[in-house]
Order: C-alpha cells, then sequence, then structure tokens
C-alpha cells in the first residue's frame, strides 16, 4: 500500500518512513512518500502532460568538488539507464538553461555537494563547482519538470515558517514548477548515493512511479544495512505517481 505524508512544521524534516511499526521501518510495508499540503498536491495530479516533442527530455550536471569521486559513476549509470536520453550539462550551461527555461521535461538529474544554511534557508544551495545553484534564485525560475533528483547532502531539508510555509531547496524547485523532488534528509556518503540512485533508476527505468522506485531503492538498501542512517536519508516531495518513459 502506498502513504503520502503531510507532515506539520519541523516534522517535514523527519524520515518518517524510518519509523518503526511492529519492529519494522515503514518502507519496509508501505510506498511512503510526502507532500507539502493537500491543496499542492492536488494541483500537482491535475497538470495535463505536456505534447511538446521535448517533454521527455533528460538532462543531468554534477560536480566533484576533489571529493565526490563516485559523482561521475552516477552520471554514467544514469547514461547507461537511459540510452540516448540524457544531456550532460556543465555548471554555467545548467544556470544558463534553467534561467532560460530550455531545461525542461521529464527529468533533471544534479550530483553535487549540497548545503542547508538553517539560518537563511533562502541561500541553501548545490555547489557546481565554483557556481552555487541557491533555493533563491531557484524560486524566481519558470520550470517545467516532472522530476528534479538533488543528490547531495541536506538537499531535501526545509525550513518550516508560520502557516507551514516551506523554505529551501526542494520547495523552491516545487514552487517553480517542478512536480517531485528527490532529496536528501541529512549528509550521506558518495558511495551510498551512488547505490541509490542506481537502484532507483533502475526501477524507474521500467516505467514505474517515482514512489515505487524510491521504496524499491530503499528496500534494496534495507538488504545490506539496518542502520536509518545509511539508507532512509533519500525523501520524495510531491507527486508520487511521476514516471519517467521506459529505457529503450
Amino acid at each position: 500500500p502506498s502513504l503520502v505524508m503531510i507532515p506539520s512544521g519541523a516534522l517535514h524534516d523527519l524520515p518518517l518512513h524510518a519509523f518503526e511499526v511492529d519492529g519494522e521501518p515503514l518502507a519496509s510495508r508501505h510506498e511512503v512518500t510526502q507532500a507539502v499540503s493537500v491543496w499542492h498536491l492536488a494541483r500537482t495530479r491535475r497538470r495535463a502532460p505536456s505534447p511538446r516533442p521535448e517533454a521527455r527530455a533528460t538532462w543531468s550536471s554534477g560536480a566533484t568538488l576533489g571529493v565526490l569521486p563516485a559523482v561521475a559513476r552516477e552520471l554514467d549509470h544514469l547514461a547507461d539507464t537511459f540510452p540516448g536520453q540524457v544531456q550532460a550539462l556543465d555548471a554555467d550551461a545548467l544556470l544558463h538553461g534553467l534561467s532560460a527555461g530550455s531545461v525542461r521535461g521529464s527529468l533533471l538529474h544534479i550530483a553535487a555537494h549540497g548545503r542547508f544554511e538553517a539560518s537563511r534557508p533562502r541561500f541553501s544551495a548545490i555547489c557546481l563547482g565554483e557556481r552555487f545553484l541557491l533555493a533563491h534564485d531557484v524560486a524566481a525560475l519558470s520550470l517545467d519538470l516532472d522530476l528534479v533528483v538533488l543528490s547531495g547532502c541536506e538537499t531535501g531539508r526545509s525550513l518550516s515558517t508560520g502557516g507551514d510555509e516551506l523554505i529551501g531547496l526542494p520547495r523552491a524547485f516545487l514552487g517553480a514548477g517542478a512536480r517531485s523532488v528527490l532529496g536528501t534528509l541529512w549528509p550521506v556518503g558518495d558511495a551510498d548515493a551512488a547505490r541509490f540512485m542506481e537502484s532507483f533508476y533502475n526501477e524507474l527505468a521500467t516505467g514505474a512511479s517515482g514512489r515505487r522506485a524510491l521504496t524499491t531503492a530503499r528496500r534494496s538498501a534495507l538488504t545490506t544495512t539496518d542502520d536509518p542512517v545509511a539508507w532512509a536519508a533519500f525523501t520524495l516531495l510531491g507527486d508520487p505517481d511521476i514516471a519517467l518513459s521506459k529505457a529503450p
């Protein structure tokens, strides 16, 4: 069974899918995702798929910063899983394409170092070498993307303000037009992130929904460890039914 959690306040930053029921993590029994609100989820689901040819485009970008050697492996696996569909961008091309509205379509995958600024969440960022993609800047964009994957540390964190408004990278992407955002709630190991993403995309390439692919990746990780720190950081916010076209 599937569960869409709509937390309140600081609960957005808790790995609710890792909470145990009868001695087992919730994710081992259910497909667990989160939403900003019932209103936001309903609005996103009502949005009709784009008829444009570029609607199935897949984009990737990454930066190792000299200390993330598994990023290249992660990006290579994405390209191999969706052969002929992935367009790789360097930092400058990504930032220009987002601003110009040319980076649109099915998937945007960014693998890089993430930074959450608890005191100034609008300045939370993905660090792309010497360039930064700030939540503040993302919020000003107009995006047409089904799924944004932010493979980096703390990229799924947000600060909850009055009225349960969220501020941070995930909410910025959703507010700008993305239907779903996959991020992390705490720092994750480079190799651990690559393994998780490989499992996630292997399932997503079959035509599975985002929540099914996420559940598969979580359960695959659970076969090797029962430590939630190692597997529970990844969370999907937005429309859990998002799906990509099958790989040829």
